[in-house]
């Protein structure tokens, strides 16, 4: 079957075709599970600014055609975030801690601009770390994370079209020569 999406940028159309399993489980992916006046809800209440609700409504507009049914995959990933962070607040908590910490080291003058290439990403990851061990006694947040992640497996190529692909780019590259 058929599947396409559209850059919503420039407007080029990628197409590839998909098994009836994939095209079934990209159908399933774009059933909505978080309303639309209880996603718009949730989201004013953040308090997010004008540029911040263009841009999660443009991927939500990110969509894709399977057999002629349009799938929205950008809401879907939008709704996952919201799910995991209304279900981990944590995990969420952790995040932001580090980016407070990163964003203060680099502000200060001369250490900053030394320190903040490293420090950045450590106290990002110290901050969902601390915030993941905290949500994830259980591996509940491990199993949704891996739940969310496996919607999207249709997307992947399968081997076939990996190899097929790399025999392709082998091509090219003798032909070059």
């Amino acid at each position: 079957m058929k599947v396409e999406a559209v850059n919503p940028k420039t407007g080029a159309t990628i197409s590839n075709h998909v098994t009836e399993e994939q095209a079934a489980a990209l159908q399933e992916l774009g059933k909505e599970r978080i309303g639309e006046k209880k996603l718009r809800s949730y989201l004013d209440g953040l308090g997010l600014s004008e540029d911040s609700k263009v841009l999660i409504n443009e991927l939500s507009d990110v969509a894709l055609t399977v057999g002629g049914q349009s799938i929205k995959l950008g809401r879907r990933i939008v709704d996952i975030a919201v799910v995991l962070q209304i279900q981990f607040p944590r995990a969420t908590f952790g995040l932001i801690v580090g980016l407070v910490v990163s964003i203060l080291i680099t502000a200060i003058p001369i250490l900053g601009s030394v320190l903040g290439g490293i420090i950045t990403p450590i106290a990002v990851a110290a901050g969902v770390g601390l915030g993941f061990v905290a949500d994830i006694q259980n591996n509940k947040l491990y199993r949704k994370i891996t739940d969310a992640t496996a919607l999207f497996d249709p997307l992947k190529p399968s081997l076939s079209d990996a190899r097929q692909a790399y025999d392709q780019l082998l091509s090219n590259l003798s032909l070059q020569s």
